[in-house]
C-alpha cells in the first residue's frame, strides 16, 4: 500500500523536476552557442534563466510536498486518503519519503548546474579530484547537515499543519499552521544552538587532516588558531532527536486528534 501511495504522489507534479533538468541542459547548450557567436546580451539572458530555473526548482522542492501533505491529509483528497485501509504511521511515512525525494531532486538540480558549469569550463575529473581533496570532511559535514536540517524542517511543517487541523484550531488552520511552524522553528533553533555549544562533540579540520573530538565547541573556539576550522556537531544530535519526537507526535495527532475541515 505504501508503494501505491508513493507512486500516487509521484504522479501529482513530480514531472516538474525532470523537466527543469532538461531545460537547464538545453540552456547550457544555448549558452555555449551564444559564447561562440559572441552574443553577450543573449548570454546574460540565458545565464539569468538558469539561475531562475534553479531557484524555482528548489522552491518547488520545498513547497510542493507541504502542499501535497495538506491537500491529501486535510484538503480535497482527505476523505479518500484518510479512509484507506492503512495506518496513519504508514501514511506519514509515505509523505516523509515523498518529501525526501523532492528535496533530493532539488539538490540534483543544483548539482547539475554545478557539474555543467564546470564541465563547460574545464576538466570534470579535476573538479571531482578537488572535491575529494583535503576539504572532503567539510563537504561531508555540510552535506549531512543539509539532510538532517531538511528532515527536521519537513517534520516541523507536517507537525504544524497537523496540529492546526485539530478541532481547537481548524477554523483558522492555515494561520495556525504558519504560527506553529514559526514558534516551533524558533524553539528548535534555540535548542540546537545550545546543543552545538554544550554537547561535547566537534569536528576539527586542518589543511592536512580532520577528526571528531569529544570536546565542547564553546571551549574549542578559544583554540581556533590550532585548527583551520572547528565545527560543533551537537546540533545534529538534537535535530535528529527533535525530528523523531515530531514524527511520533504527528502520528499520534493523526490517529487521535486531527480532523478534516
Amino acid at each position: 500500500m505504501i508503494g501505491h501511495l508513493f507512486r500516487y504522489e509521484l504522479k501529482c507534479g513530480s514531472i516538474v523536476f525532470p523537466l527543469s533538468w532538461a531545460v537547464i541542459a538545453i540552456l547550457f547548450l544555448f549558452i555555449k552557442l551564444a559564447e561562440k557567436l559572441e552574443l553577450f546580451v543573449v548570454l546574460g539572458f540565458l545565464s539569468l534563466s538558469i539561475v531562475l530555473v534553479t531557484i524555482g526548482s528548489m522552491l518547488y522542492a520545498v513547497i510542493f510536498p507541504v502542499l501535497r501533505y495538506y491537500k491529501s491529509m486535510f484538503g480535497k483528497e482527505a476523505y479518500l486518503i484518510q479512509t484507506l485501509p492503512v495506518s496513519k504511521g504508514k501514511l506519514l511515512f509515505s509523505k516523509l519519503a515523498f518529501a525526501g525525494m523532492c528535496y533530493l531532486a532539488g539538490l540534483i538540480t543544483v548539482a547539475l548546474v554545478f557539474v555543467l558549469t564546470r564541465l563547460f569550463e574545464g576538466n570534470i575529473f579535476e573538479i571531482f579530484s578537488g572535491i575529494l581533496g583535503g576539504r572532503s570532511a567539510l563537504l561531508w559535514y555540510f552535506g549531512i547537515s543539509v539532510i538532517i536540517q531538511s528532515f527536521q524542517t519537513i517534520n516541523l511543517l507536517y507537525f504544524a499543519i497537523t496540529l492546526a487541523n485539530t478541532s481547537r484550531f481548524i477554523k483558522n488552520n492555515i494561520a495556525f499552521s504558519v504560527l506553529f511552524y514559526l514558534v516551533g522553528n524558533f524553539v528548535a533553533g534555540i535548542i540546537n544552538v545550545i546543543a552545538m555549544l554544550f554537547i561535547p562533540l566537534v569536528l576539527q579540520i586542518t589543511p592536512t587532516s580532520s577528526q571528531i573530538a569529544f570536546k565542547f565547541y564553546f571551549m574549542e573556539l578559544h583554540n581556533i588558531n590550532n585548527y583551520n576550522i572547528v565545527l560543533g556537531l551537537g546540533s545534529m544530535v538534537t535535530m535528529l532527536l527533535i525530528s523523531m519526537i515530531l514524527v511520533v507526535l504527528t502520528e499520534k495527532l493523526l490517529r487521535t486528534k486531527a480532523s478534516v475541515k
